[in-house]
């Protein structure tokens, strides 16, 4: 009896999914009609045209930035739409593992065993919980991850909120400099907070911090990496206000589009039309196996034998 209730539970799951598909298809297809009738390219981003307050536009452009983002740990400057440290912890972690075993019966069964691994991990791993008490992690130097965006950013006259930033930063991985009166104090002060001997090294766009080396390393020492990421092309498409670009309220549903690279008109909305259709499909799809599904409870002939 449960079957035949599962298997029309299913039934009604896969109606609704139906159903909800074929109200974001028609949604989806009106807001890309509207769209296509009111979206007004700007060729000329260089000055602000009133004219356009409240209009849909869509612009291509720079996103560029006068500003020089600093990491003040380290002293290190780019000029950047966004300035990342990454830091990274040598240490063990304890990991329970099954493996599969075949008794001399040729049965097979299954033995947990737990392994041991070293390398670089995004946090500290607290040893203390190992079953294995001879894995002991150094306490490393603790240091903090840090982002920081450029606050004035611009394409052309047109200027982005923090918000929309998020939406450019492809990272890459940046260049690290330091001056050796930098390095040396730098080892020197963490030698003393130690209490041991410390080594500072920079290479292949990381600063190494500890008893090792880069290519050696040893437990509890630390690496940062510096991520940037540089003025790039973007594709905005959005409400004109003033020198902003806001959501644009198309009926029931907001426009603010921002994308990495350059995209005309036609290939925008080409774009949204291809993830529309993605959509729609997938869910009639999935319907459909819900459907199907549901008969092999709901009718004995659909059954395995």
């Amino acid at each position: 009896m449960w079957k035949v209730i599962l298997g029309f539970c299913l039934l009604f799951l896969g109606i609704f999914v139906f159903g909800c598909t074929e109200v974001y298809t028609s949604k989806s297809s009106n807001k890309l009609e509207e769209m296509t009738k009111v979206i007004t390219h700007l060729d000329d981003i260089s000055k602000i045209e009133q004219k356009n307050n409240g209009k849909l536009i869509h612009i291509n452009g720079k996103a560029t930035t006068e500003e020089i983002l600093t990491d003040n740990a380290f002293d290190c400057k780019y000029n950047a739409l966004c300035l990342m440290r990454n830091v990274y912890y040598y240490q063990w972690d304890e990991v329970q593992e099954e493996e599969k075993h075949i008794d001399k019966n040729g049965k097979e069964y299954k033995k947990t065993r737990t392994n041991h691994y070293k390398g670089w991990y995004t946090s500290p791993i607290n040893s203390d919980n190992f079953i294995y008490k001879r894995y002991k992690n150094i306490a490393p130097i603790r240091m903090n991850n840090d982002t920081v965006f450029a606050e004035n950013v611009q394409v052309g006259a047109f200027v982005l909120n923090d918000n929309q930033m998020t939406a450019i930063t492809k990272m890459e991985n940046a260049d690290v400099e330091l001056e050796q009166q930098f390095i040396n104090d730098f080892r020197n002060s963490t030698t003393q907070l130690l209490g041991r001997d410390v080594n500072v090294e920079v290479g292949n766009g990381v600063v190494f911090i500890g008893a090792g080396s880069l290519d050696n390393p040893s437990i509890g020492d630390i690496k940062v990496r510096f991520t940037i990421a540089k003025p790039c092309d973007v594709t905005i498409t959005g409400m004109q206000n003033g020198n902003k670009i806001e959501s644009y309220i198309l009926k029931d549903d907001s426009i603010l589009d921002i994308r990495q690279g350059t995209l005309t008109v036609e290939e925008y909305l080409s774009d949204i039309e291809k993830t529309n259709s993605y959509g729609t499909w997938g869910g009639r799809i999935s319907a459909l196996i819900f459907i199907v599904w549901s008969f092999f409870y709901i009718f004995p002939v659909f059954k395995r034998k």
